[in-house]
């Protein structure tokens, strides 16, 4: 009996982890998790969202280390053709910018402007900051 229990238990340790990540947990993503993001001091990374036809809706960003991270959305224009992603008008372009090093993370959500709370968790990054 002791010789099936062992493979048994082998089995459960290896895929609890896989479970606990299914079940959500707190602070994960839509995606399933932080993505891991590497950035020098003063480098920018682009992140864009898809907008859906819901207009009610706003994107928002935040970072829980701002000496870290800067996180700023594009403003763009119709003559400014750099701020616009190439994947068309219907997408929303964020900077995450590293600041000075350290480690961060920056969650995008979006909600409805009268909303409370977080609201709905769109991408979650896990940003670490390096010396150049």
């Amino acid at each position: 009996m002791r010789a099936t229990a062992a493979p048994i238990l082998f089995l459960l340790a290896a895929l609890l982890p896989v479970f606990l990540g299914a079940c959500g947990g707190s602070g994960s993503s839509a995606s399933g998790g932080a993505k891991r993001l590497r950035l020098e001091v003063g480098k920018i990374k682009e992140v864009d969202f898809r907008l859906g036809p819901d207009t009610t809706l706003h994107l928002y960003s935040s970072s829980d280390n701002k000496e870290i991270v800067d996180v700023s959305r594009a403003e763009s224009s119709p003559d400014d053709v750099a701020v616009r992603p190439a994947k068309g008008a219907d997408r929303a372009l964020f900077y995450i910018k590293g600041i000075s090093p350290g480690k961060a993370n920056v969650v995008f959500s979006e909600k409805k402007s009268d909303q409370e709370g977080p609201g709905r968790t769109l991408s979650t990054y896990a940003v670490e900051v390096v010396s150049k």
